[in-house]
């Protein structure tokens, strides 16, 4: 347990993901429980209380990654953005403590200023913590360059540093596990990492999808968009997730809002019927 490292890298050769991301139509599916319980199933964020079976959990920000892996006495206070009031929150504490499912951190070196409220992203003194706490718990970092204090879009157009036309991005993308680039939202940075452990394909359910999501901070649903799109960060992110994974990332249901950047649909027959080869990679990874 503890900071990812090269035995990391293609772990997950000749493996299949599926990747149950919060958009509405990952509900639509039909015999749910089968799926997860047969695939190697990444969740995100507030994913892993809707999901509490998945094989593994990613997160970056700082509420879901408090929210699960601070002390497990079933608590913890939040400062709210503006003022000193305090929030109490419940959750399930031993929702993570089990050593069956795989829990990586995504941490950023760059601020605490953030970690009693409910914005930024987790940093990487805590995230190490966690990782220490929790079985099976491993940290991720952040790229961080940044003058001003926070991250910049780094996989974004925008601001001017790297983009898909830049060499280096596609050269560097999902080379590192502690390089991974921001790019508006938490979906970027686990492509990134997924790439970075050489899974063959990554099927998508509720990612990109226009409606409600599931598994929000306070426990209801709320609308992705109410405008039918995604934040330009997140747009020429996008470009660049389709350039490096190719016919490899695929979208089994919803993807409204990233299917026009060329990501192909995908057939419920690509994943898997029994969970022989999620076992086979739950091993590997219990060995690190």
């Amino acid at each position: 347990m503890g900071l990812m490292d090269e035995r990391w890298h293609n772990i997950a050769v000749d493996y299949t993901a599926f990747c149950l991301f919060g958009g509405p139509s990952a509900k639509q599916l039909e015999n749910l429980d089968e799926l997860i319980q047969n695939n190697i199933t990444i969740v995100i964020n507030n994913g892993i209380q809707v999901y509490p079976n998945a094989t593994m959990f990613l997160s970056a920000d700082n509420r879901p990654v408090r929210k699960y892996c601070e002390a497990l006495s079933g608590s913890f206070k939040l400062f709210h953005k503006h003022g000193s009031q305090q929030t109490e929150i419940k959750y399930d504490g031993q929702l993570l403590n089990r050593h069956d499912i795989i829990k990586i951190i995504i941490s950023q070196t760059l601020s605490t200023s953030n970690y009693n409220r409910e914005i930024g992203q987790i940093h990487h003194s805590y995230a190490i913590e966690y990782a220490k706490k929790l079985p099976n718990s491993w940290v991720a970092t952040m790229f961080a360059f940044d003058p001003h204090g926070s991250t910049y879009q780094t996989l974004s157009k925008p601001n001017q540093f790297l983009t898909l036309a830049d060499p280096v991005i596609m050269h560097t993308y999902g080379t590192n596990p502690h390089t991974l680039y921001p790019a508006g939202n938490s979906g970027s940075l686990v492509l990134q990492l997924l790439y970075y452990m050489g899974f063959n394909k990554i099927i998508f359910a509720g990612f990109g999808d226009i409606g409600f999501s599931q598994g929000t901070n306070t426990g209801e649903t709320s609308r992705t968009t109410s405008k039918g799109k995604i934040s330009i960060h997140a747009q020429h992110a996008m470009q660049v997730h389709a350039a490096k994974w190719g016919s490899r990332a695929k979208i089994l249901t919803g993807g409204e809002l990233i299917r026009p950047f060329g990501f192909q649909s995908a057939d419920r027959s690509e994943l898997y019927t029994n969970p022989n080869k999620k076992e086979e990679f739950l091993n590997k990874i219990y060995t690190l």
